[in-house]
């Protein structure tokens, strides 16, 4: 058990550096006033049986009001369903979008980055981006976003929530991802931009270029966000910024089943564990995350049995509810989020067991494919 003891304050601390680090980019930094742009745009979408949700993206596109040049191109994946029709037919009512084919991406890509790749060889905006076929937008989204690229922006992580649901899954889900996002940043404002969200982003077509495209991560399941960021910031120093604008947000899907919730953290985490290629101290953050609550598992275990480990497991544990509060607290006004203390409560003590699982479960992401809301 000394092992284990060793393994915890260890963690711990790196977990709660990084904790601190977040929290103190929200708190003290922010960004430069934002310009007002009219370069040339392309919004990409990769969609694969979508139907059910791809209506609602495409309404909210069309509403979009830009001063500048400004397309969609939608790219189905091979669907069997009718997203091809649903897209077809949009294009008809607005000129401003288009259709493409996956089979035109890179062949030696596959999945969601083949089918991205197939838009972004198409597109002629200056600035590529990106979201999601179940993600909802404001009218000035594109504006918004594309305001954020100054002359020293090279790739854009922009912000992206979950409304909850009445459901136990899609309220633990929201907290989550908010909690993800508020870290993402703060360390991006301490100018060490470590993940971003295919959700709601943007870089300069010219970058994507000169980096060699998704050929340096083809063989990751997924990877079109936080990995390909870390390829941008290595190859080239690409200048990252956050968008910080209201009107840039977008609203991600909620998810219904805790299975479905599940299965989308697994190929998330699955692309995590390769980030040691290229972001060492970011896995160490990764790794730290794991063994933390892994050890409060552990110790929670042995103090059922040693009284003495009792002391040990509450105290790391008050630590760790501090510093994760410290977090949430720390970005509620800049993404407009509600406080709520239940909610938190909730989601710190199913934390420790999910985090776990998710590490467990990493390994087995090869084995899922990207869907059409992956």
């Amino acid at each position: 058990m000394v092992f284990i003891e060793g393994i915890f304050w260890c963690s711990l601390l790196i977990y709660g550096i990084a904790l601190i680090l977040f929290s103190i980019g929200n708190f003290f930094f922010s960004n430069p006033d934002k310009t007002s742009s009219s370069q040339s745009v392309s919004v990409i979408v990769a969609v694969k049986n979508g139907e059910t949700a791809l209506t609602g993206l495409l309404n909210c596109l069309s509403r979009q009001v830009y001063d500048g040049e400004l397309e969609f191109i939608i790219v189905d994946d091979n669907s069997s369903d009718r997203t091809a029709s649903i897209i077809r037919a949009h294009i008809a009512a607005d000129a401003r979008f288009k259709y493409v084919n996956s089979s035109s991406g890179d062949a030696k890509l596959a999945h969601k980055k083949k089918a991205l790749d197939a838009g972004i060889t198409s597109a002629s905006g200056e600035i590529l981006l990106f979201t999601d076929v179940d993600c909802r937008m404001s009218p000035n989204w594109a504006q918004s976003m594309s305001n954020a690229f100054t002359e020293a922006t090279d790739y854009l992580i922009g912000y992206s929530r979950i409304e909850p649901a009445k459901t136990l899954v899609s309220r633990f889900q929201s907290l989550d991802f908010y909690l993800l996002m508020a870290g993402t940043r703060g360390i991006t404002l301490l100018g060490t931009p470590w993940a971003s969200t295919g959700r709601n982003q943007g870089y300069r077509k010219n970058i994507y270029t000169a980096v060699g495209g998704f050929s340096p991560i083809a063989g990751c399941l997924q990877g079109d966000d936080s990995l390909f960021l870390q390829v941008m910031r290595k190859k080239r120093k690409a200048k990252v910024r956050f968008a910080d604008d209201p009107a840039a947000f977008t609203t991600g899907r909620t998810e219904k089943t805790w299975r479905s919730f599940i299965r989308q953290r697994i190929r998330w985490a699955g692309d995590a564990n390769l980030m040691w290629k290229y972001n060492p101290i970011f896995f160490s953050v990764v790794l730290a995350t794991f063994f933390t609550n892994l050890s409060l598992v552990v110790l929670f275990g042995a103090s059922i049995f040693y009284a003495r480990y009792s002391i040990l497991f509450f105290s790391g544990l008050a630590l760790k509810f501090v510093l994760e509060l410290l977090l949430y607290i720390s970005a509620l006004t800049h993404f407009q989020y509600k406080f709520k203390a239940v909610d938190f409560l909730f989601w710190f003590l199913l934390q420790i067991p999910y985090i776990v699982l998710m590490g467990i479960m990493s390994f087995m992401a090869p084995k899922l494919g990207w869907k059409e809301q992956s």
